[in-house]
Order: C-alpha cells, then structure tokens, then sequence
C-alpha cells in the first residue's frame, strides 16, 4: 500500500505509514450502496384534458341552449304564418264554393241545415291547420243567409258569410261565433267573394243580415 502523502510502500494491511506515520482510513469493500430511488412524478396530462373536454361540452350546450332559445320562436311563428296562409286559402276556396253553389240555385245561398254536404268543397278546404287537422270542419257558415238569395243581400261587402269557428254545428250566429285562432286574428270570407284577416275589433259590430 503506497501512502498518499510520503508515496512510501507499507504492507498491505497496514493501519498507518510505516514512513511518516499517517494513519490509513480503512475503505468497506463490496459492491456499491445504490442511491435511493425517486418515486416516479404522476403525470397530470389526464387531468387536464378531461377538465378541457369538460369546459368544452359545457360551452357546446350552453351555446346550443342560447341558439334554441333565439331560434324556437322563429320557427314557431314561421310556422304559424304557413298556417294562416293555408287557412285563407281554404276560406277563399270555401266562400268561392258557396257563390257557386247560389249561382247554380237561382242566386239562393246554402241551407244552414245542409250546406256542409249541399257544396262541393274539395278535400281538406274545411281544414283548419291551427285549429287541428284531426278536429273536423274548422269554419262556421253565416246562419243569417241560410237560403237568402244574394239580391236580398244589402251589404256583402261587410256581411261574413264563412269564418274561423268553433262554435256548434258549425253556424255564426253573431260575431262571438268567430274563432280568432290566428295570433288573435280570423279569416272571414264576405259575402261579395273577398276574403279579409281580421281582429275583433274589426268585425265587432258588423251586421250578420
């Protein structure tokens, strides 16, 4: 063993230098201690992008429920527009029908008791789509006219002669008859062939006879 500080040879087992007397630390044998490890660090990758995906879904339905909320109400009132298209094309049709029907009779309007089978109206023309496709006839007949020849009429332009009703037996008796189904409105047919979309306050005070 060579001392480290005078470099003088000493036996090998020797515990201090035979030369100048340093003493020797002695140095364990055997394979070294390895260093403890460290526990892996966990990731929080996962974490992250499951709060992301999160943030996102709640935005998508948070923004889908806004859209609907805006969007709902035009399409219902869209919708309802078709409708009052398609009602006034019925009444127009029906009122037609029923000025046919006096033409071919000497002028003599429908009876009130068979004006519903007497008239040729064309399939689904007493159809009401806002008062239900499945509820039947939706109109109400002027029972006022009920075999009156149009001569005798003294008004048609302001006298109903078809509507919006959901009274009995489908007859207008007076206007409380008429059904203001259509965002507070009707459709009338007059006597003269016109047809009008009206609010009570139109058609209030108007004369049945």
């Amino acid at each position: 063993m060579k001392c480290p500080r005078c470099q003088a040879e000493n036996p090998a087992n020797a515990q201090y230098c035979q030369g100048c007397g340093a003493v020797f630390v002695a140095v364990p044998s055997g394979p070294a201690q390895a260093a403890p490890s460290t526990p892996p660090r966990r990731s929080n990758t996962g974490a992250i992008v499951a709060i992301v995906i999160g943030v996102v879904l709640f935005g998508c339905l948070f923004f889908t429920a806004i859209l609907a909320a805006i969007t709902f109400p035009v399409f219902a009132k869209a919708r309802e527009k078709a409708r009052e298209s398609q009602c006034m094309s019925n009444v127009r049709q029906s009122t037609v029908a029923m000025l046919m029907y006096a033409q071919d009779h000497n002028m003599q309007l429908p009876s009130s008791d068979t004006v519903w089978t007497d008239v040729k109206f064309q399939p689904n023309m007493l159809t009401c789509p806002t008062y239900g496709i499945h509820k039947g006839n939706g109109y109400g007949y002027n029972a006022s006219l009920s075999k009156k020849s149009q001569i005798d009429i003294p008004n048609p332009t302001v006298i109903p002669l078809l509507a919006d009703s959901k009274a009995p037996g489908n007859l207008l008796n007076t206007p409380a008859d008429i059904d203001f189904r259509h965002e507070g409105k009707a459709m009338v047919g007059y006597a003269d062939g016109h047809v009008a979309e009206q609010a009570p306050t139109d058609i209030g005070n108007l004369p049945m006879k």
